[in-house]
């Protein structure tokens, strides 16, 4: 994605309010996002209620809402309109003014039992897994397509015929022993049947829970499991994520009511199509045996959940921070971690993790003035003149391009040290 210069002196006022140190993750951790945050248009959803624009005499399939402060594209999905050009001036606004939010919804973890999902989401990072056992995450659109998919029961379905729609396109020579043995198998288990909503296997020797999205039986008499995650083609997400192999494994080590001999973790790809109809372009398998070392390594990261939990805190690295994987977390949104200013993580998330900082004015500084005309409605914001006699102003023409919405804009005046960011944005 591009920005322009003047953009990018925003992106770094916006980010200094946040506390960021400015280390070499700080660096790489733009570039991710400049990327990434088109993948949280979500959080700039709203009601589908909208005008339809025309273009070039038809009607466009992205409508126009004209009750938003910029004016944003949308697509509808199932009566929600999502933004189109979500980007990282979006998310950053959305990340203040959520950790600036005193009435964030709290969950209430009232059972010592790890979950499956722990399990992945602590082994992805524990700063994550802590944010999401203590908050209530707003959804991605990727979340909420995965959900909708789970729902359609494409195995039960698979299973139970010889043939589907598009087999063909689905059906690999690298996964194709895989579909062999669902189609030789029988469904014991499907936890996205609405009458297994509620059941869940627990094995109280390890305090484990969990729901598996299907236990199979095999002609042979083995039972198994298959663990579905869904995937824009875009992502271009070839290999199979630690995390996800270890939320497999605990079905297949830690499951008593049958006795589970190996697991399938399987990554639909899917894309969109006419009228943004998701469509299924393909399916990578791996296979995972039960195993004494990999039943190890399961038993280590269980341990440390509990130990987490049972403590309520523990170590942060902050050297491990890896840009790419935090700029895509769906927590990212409430990390405070990311900044590079805690050693510590706490649970509950604490409080100190979201605290952010309102920048005082200088006479070394620039004044942004809020004239993006494309991104705001002239009649939503007030123009602020600077003082022209200011021989550190910048000429305001040049600043045409920055992007304040109205309602993000402090009660006093806006300053940032231009000594400071003058140097750093070019940053590409």
């Amino acid at each position: 994605m591009y920005i322009s210069n003047q953009q990018y002196v925003l992106v770094f006022y916006l980010f200094k309010q946040l506390n960021f140190v400015e280390d070499d993750f700080f660096k790489l951790y733009i570039d991710e996002l400049l990327v990434s945050a088109k993948k949280f248009g979500f959080l700039g959803s709203i009601p589908e209620e909208y005008e339809l624009q025309e273009s070039g005499g038809q009607i466009s399939t992205l409508k126009t809402l004209k009750n938003s402060n910029r004016y944003h594209e949308y697509k509808i999905y199932k009566g929600i309109a999502i933004p189109t050009n979500f980007n990282i001036i979006d998310f950053l606004f959305k990340e203040l003014e959520t950790k600036r939010n005193r009435d964030k919804v709290r969950k209430i973890n009232g059972s010592n039992l790890v979950s499956a999902t722990d399990i992945s989401s602590f082994s992805f990072c524990p700063v994550s897994y802590a944010i999401n056992k203590t908050l209530e995450i707003p959804k991605l659109q990727s979340t909420q397509v995965g959900t909708d998919l789970h729902e359609k029961s494409r195995l039960s379905n698979f299973s139970l015929r010889d043939q589907v729609s598009n087999e063909s396109e689905i059906v690999t020579v690298e996964n194709k022993e895989f579909f062999k043995d669902i189609k030789n198998s029988t469904v014991i288990f499907e936890g996205h049947n609405l009458n297994n909503k509620n059941k869940f296997f627990k094995n109280t020797k390890k305090s484990f829970i969990g729901q598996p999205d299907y236990v199979f039986l095999n002609d042979d008499g083995h039972y198994f499991i298959v663990e579905e995650k869904y995937h824009y083609v875009n992502d271009a997400k070839q290999l199979f994520y630690e995390n996800h192999k270890y939320q497999l494994l605990s079905y297949i080590h830690f499951i008593e009511e049958y006795n589970i001999s190996y697991g399938y973790l399987v990554y639909w790809k899917y894309s969109y199509g006419y009228d943004n109809e998701v469509n299924m372009d393909g399916c990578l398998v791996l296979k995972l045996n039960k195993d004494a070392n990999s039943k190890s390594k399961l038993e280590n990261i269980l341990n440390s959940v509990k130990h987490f939990y049972d403590t309520k805190e523990i170590l942060f690295n902050k050297d491990q921070r890896n840009p790419k994987k935090c700029a895509s977390c769906v927590s990212n949104l409430f990390c405070g971690h990311k900044s590079g200013n805690f050693d510590l993580i706490k649970f509950p998330y604490s409080d100190e993790y979201f605290k952010t900082k309102y920048l005082k004015y200088s006479r070394d500084v620039v004044h942004f003035e809020n004239t993006a005309k494309e991104y705001l409605d002239p009649d939503d914001f007030d123009i602020q003149i600077s003082n022209k006699n200011d021989p550190n102003a910048l000429d305001m023409n040049e600043l045409n391009d920055v992007l304040l919405p109205k309602e993000m804009i402090p009660n006093e005046v806006i300053w940032v040290n231009i000594v400071e960011f003058d140097e750093r944005k070019n940053l590409k």
